[in-house]
């Protein structure tokens, strides 16, 4: 892995919203949901384990991809309370972000607080939080969840 890289995709991410969500406190339930298509689920299994190996949460991890079904959302929603933090990571590249996860997204956004994470930044979502990468490559996922647990890269 390329350290100057890292630092380099550390400071270029682009946030919208409540930055003050950051660092993730470490008293807070997580779930991270990762959104995937054919082409990032390799990406998506990376970022889970750097994001576990960063933060002292307790934490559950969900894939989705578009052939989820209301059944699947209906399992998730049983372990995230009020108080559950939501980082939603937007690992889909070419094709449209599922209908069903957007309408439950709306939902939880009245008592939950959400992180979206994205390399799209015309795309969006339901969020208290939006930080866009530039793409999905390792020093990127590195550096994405180094900012989630309020660390900073060496130069």
């Amino acid at each position: 892995m390329n350290t100057q890289k890292i630092f380099e995709e550390y400071y270029s991410m682009i946030f919208g919203g409540e930055k003050k969500l950051l660092p993730i406190d470490n008293k807070l339930t997580v779930i991270l949901i990762c959104v995937v298509d054919d082409f990032s689920f390799e990406s998506s299994i990376k970022f889970s384990e750097f994001f576990a190996q960063a933060l002292e949460n307790d934490c559950d991890i969900v894939f989705f991809d578009e052939n989820i079904k209301d059944i699947d959302i209906e399992y998730i929603d049983k372990s995230i309370f009020s108080d559950t933090l939501i980082i939603l990571f937007d690992f889909i590249e070419k094709q449209d972000f599922p209908a069903q996860i957007a309408k439950y997204l709306e939902k939880k956004s009245i008592t939950n607080k959400i992180i979206y994470i994205t390399q799209n930044k015309e795309r969006s979502q339901h969020h208290n939080l939006k930080i866009v990468i530039r793409n999905l490559d390792i020093e990127s996922l590195a550096a994405v969840a180094m900012h989630l647990a309020g660390r900073k890269p060496l130069k």
